[in-house]
């Protein structure tokens, strides 16, 4: 029972700081919500995937690649993109994009 107890405890830490080692990028409804407030009303943003995060060292906030698909009056851009975020008070915000102004 005390070794049960003992390895239970110990792999707790560890599981805590996996678990929290993921919470720190934003997510694919971040990335959707943050590309929505650059392209406005009248555009559609739609089938956002998250490709890969890099906290960045040098400058605030992720780098991440990003898929996703813009669909506007009579048109329709699937895009990848790599683009910098940094949370802010009211959530994450593009600093950084390739594709988007």
């Amino acid at each position: 029972m005390k070794k049960e107890k003992q390895c239970f405890l110990f792999l707790s830490p560890l599981a805590f700081v996996a678990l929290s080692g993921c919470s720190g990028d934003p997510s694919a409804g971040d990335v959707q919500k943050a590309i929505t407030a650059i392209v406005g009303p009248g555009v559609s943003v739609r089938d956002v995937k998250v490709i890969e995060c890099v906290s960045s060292n040098s400058t605030t906030g992720h780098t991440c690649d990003v898929e996703f698909n813009l669909t506007g009056i009579g048109s329709s851009i699937n895009a990848v993109d790599t683009m910098r975020f940094a949370k802010g008070s009211e959530g994450w915000v593009i600093v950084e994009s390739a594709y988007l102004p």
